[in-house]
């Protein structure tokens, strides 16, 4: 099934053959803010962060800052009630900048620079999630400086685990984290360091899943680790964090995560471990980012000339791999299928072409979409890439040769406000040091 039409029927609208996003038509904004451009609707963001905690009550909400670290977004998160969750010190700069206080924010990520350890310290951010002995150790030498201890969480990578009849999650190596095998001592580690204080729990398994099986056995195994925790340390845990994890349907043959169900089966597990005496009063939280934003995000961008080529079709845009990554299947996918599309001016036309619509970045990688059926597109028209506010801009060569970065526009309520302007030819030499006596 076509995820296309259930996306413009759930979240925009169409008003005389026009794509509507937050009630602006696609064409009166392109022709304000230029082509390409992202648009992001907030009634949709909102919409997915009420509907995740309706169905998880006893869950805090954090943002994932990677997913969309636009300040737009994040002071959009931040005003509705959401702590933040960040991996590096940019995102850290960039939550502090919009006003997020540091005690809502959590650091994690593998590989933290020394730099990175000391500003989250200084900062007094809630927690920082600690992912390997020589982390700890370095962290702990900066507590006597700041005078006092610094709240820390051990991030693991999970083990096997069974769930369904036949099926597991496996063990995998990674290159974040503690692996589950090395609680213990990753314990120990923290517990003789003076400077640090053990408050927390991290545990990732991956991401984009859609099976509420799959996600409740997670789960229950994160539980189960904390208490685990407990024990060893002998002290209550302040924080259990989940990760993110929660899927979107990109394709065909793909369905939504039924996040009720996931809440309905998970809250027997979670009363358990209230019974631990050590998990009573810990903060559930989960972190996630495109869960809450790719449905609120489109991306458009305008045709600029049709060719054939030895039989095939093709659809040139002016956007492209240095947009849009992920839509061209090139973010750690194996299969490359199309991002649901459509021609934004001209939603009620039949598909009566099949084409590959691509970029101008004369690499055979700046492919956005394979064997697309599309209404015979003219130069003029309005490609809309939906499911594009998580990893569009955010995972993109932006500077592939060094062309404008789109602007970027919050729709709303029939208004339209810009939150990033496009940038030009010169902000491309903006940092540049030219001197010709080198």
């Amino acid at each position: 099934m076509d995820r296309t039409p259930q996306l413009v029927a759930s979240h925009f609208g169409v008003k005389g053959d026009v794509l509507q996003l937050g009630g602006v038509a696609a064409t009166e904004l392109v022709e304000r803010y230029g082509s390409p451009l992202y648009v992001y609707a907030p009634a949709v963001f909102r919409s997915k962060l009420e509907r995740l905690r309706r169905a998880l009550p006893d869950f805090e909400v954090h943002y994932a800052v990677k997913a969309n670290p636009t300040p737009a977004v994040l002071d959009f998160f931040v005003q509705e009630g959401c702590d933040l969750d960040v991996a590096t010190c940019g995102e850290l700069s960039l939550s502090i900048a919009v006003g997020c206080p540091p005690s809502r924010i959590m650091l994690a990520g593998a590989g933290k620079t020394q730099d990175e350890l000391l500003a989250a310290a200084r900062a007094e951010i809630a927690e920082i999630h600690v992912e390997s002995v020589d982390e700890i150790e370095r962290l702990a030498k900066l507590a006597p400086e700041l005078g006092r201890r610094i709240a820390v969480g051990l991030r693991l990578n999970p083990g096997r685990v069974d769930y369904g009849e036949e099926e597991s999650i496996e063990a995998k190596p990674a290159g974040y984290g503690f692996d589950e095998e090395m609680l213990e001592e990753a314990t120990r580690a923290v517990l003789a360091a003076d400077g640090l204080e053990l408050t927390g729990l991290h545990v990732y398994f991956g991401t984009q899943h859609l099976d509420v099986d799959l996600m409740v056995a997670a789960w229950g195994h994160v539980l189960a680790l904390a208490e685990r925790l407990c024990a060893l340390a002998d002290e209550p845990l302040r924080t259990i964090d989940f990760g993110g994890g929660l899927g979107v349907p990109y394709y065909k043959n793909e369905s939504e995560f039924d996040v009720e169900e996931f809440g309905r089966r998970l809250a027997p597990l979670v009363a358990r471990a209230r019974r631990v005496p050590g998990l009573a009063d810990a903060n559930l939280v989960t972190e996630p980012g495109r869960y809450l934003t790719a449905e609120g995000g489109v991306y458009l961008t305008r045709v600029i000339a049709r060719k054939h080529s030895r039989g095939q079709e093709f659809v040139v845009v002016d956007g492209g791999i240095n947009h849009h990554l992920a839509a061209t299947g090139n973010l750690g996918h194996v299969l490359k299928r199309n991002f649901p599309l459509a021609l934004a001016n001209r939603m009620g036309a039949e598909p009566s072409l099949q084409a590959e619509v691509v970029g101008r970045q004369s690499t055979a990688l700046d492919t956005l979409a394979r064997k697309a059926k599309l209404p015979a597109p003219e130069v003029g028209d309005i490609v809309a890439f939906f499911q594009s506010g998580a990893y569009a801009r955010s995972s993109s060569p932006l500077q592939f040769r060094s062309q404008e970065e789109p602007a970027e526009v919050f729709a709303e309520n029939g208004q339209a406000r810009l939150v990033r302007k496009r940038s030009g030819e010169t902000d491309l030499l903006r940092g540049t040091i030219l001197d010709p006596s080198f």
